[in-house]
């Protein structure tokens, strides 16, 4: 292991550790950036379960990026090591998050719940563009993964068949997680956890895009001037997935509660 390898360890483990160990501060940023991006006023008992939300979806990240770095050691030296960092966090990361689906904002032992009149799927949390995003970028990691193994570049090869893993694994999760029901006590309690919901999946899919367009761009910068352009083509099939697969934030509110009024504050948990 040379010097950089053992920077990216070293480096990998700090990063989980700090991951995994926010402080206070961080943690109620956090929970106020949610708050605000979502239009909603939590009550100060309930923000608590709001920054425990936050702390298990770090330490989830942290393992993550931990699994990550034992690839990135266990792997050959000849692949695309630095990108399976990035890439192998992804699927770890998705799986985490969908067995703490539905979890963070439990009901109460022995209250009632609410429940939907409708069943609720992808494009409810999601732009109708997702699936095309996660065509293009199995498509983006497909093509790199053919064309490292027809040019004997076992990094590149290693880095496509990574993104198509990666792809697979949170496409899974997104139809899972978006069918699951939602515990709720009752309106606003569910406005909650669609809100949580969505923010979680937006997060792994910009995850998931930034590890293809990285991929793109770290294959152009290190391919042959013959290559260049294929890849510089890779990377801007990369970036609109990108462009497609994130940015739906506000589609829950307008699909799933239609009568809210735009930027209306929900209080949870509480009167405002």
């Amino acid at each position: 292991m040379d010097g950089v390898e053992r920077f990216v360890v070293v480096a990998g483990v700090i990063a989980a550790i700090v991951i995994a160990l926010p402080t206070r501060a961080g943690l109620a940023k956090a929970g106020h950036r949610f708050a605000r991006e979502y239009d909603l006023w939590i009550a100060p008992e309930l923000m608590a379960a709001v920054d425990r939300a936050h702390r298990r979806d770090r330490w989830v990240l942290a393992t993550a990026v931990l699994a990550a770095v034992l690839l990135f050691v266990l792997l050959p030296a000849a692949t695309l090591r630095p990108f399976i960092v990035v890439a192998a966090v992804l699927p770890v990361f998705a799986v985490g998050r969908l067995l703490l689906g539905g979890r963070d904002f439990p009901v109460r032992a022995g209250r009632a719940t609410v429940a939907r009149s409708r069943a609720v799927g992808v494009t409810d949390y999601l732009r109708p563009t997702v699936p095309l995003a996660f065509a293009l970028w199995v498509t983006v990691g497909g093509v790199a993964a053919v064309l490292g193994a027809l040019w004997s570049e076992p990094a590149v090869l290693t880095g496509g068949v990574l993104l198509v893993v990666a792809t697979l694994v949170v496409a899974g999760y997104v139809v899972a997680l978006c069918r699951r029901p939602e515990p709720a006590s009752d309106a606003e309690h569910l406005y909650l956890q669609d809100a949580w919901r969505v923010s979680r999946l937006d997060l792994t899919l910009s995850q998931l895009g930034f590890a293809a367009v990285y991929l793109g761009l770290v294959a152009a910068g290190d391919a042959p001037s013959g290559r260049v352009a294929v890849w510089v083509g890779v990377a801007v099939v990369a970036t609109a997935a990108y462009a497609l697969g994130v940015g739906g934030r506000a589609r829950f509110r307008e699909r799933l509660w239609p009568d809210l009024p735009p930027g209306r504050l929900l209080a949870v948990g509480g009167p405002a």
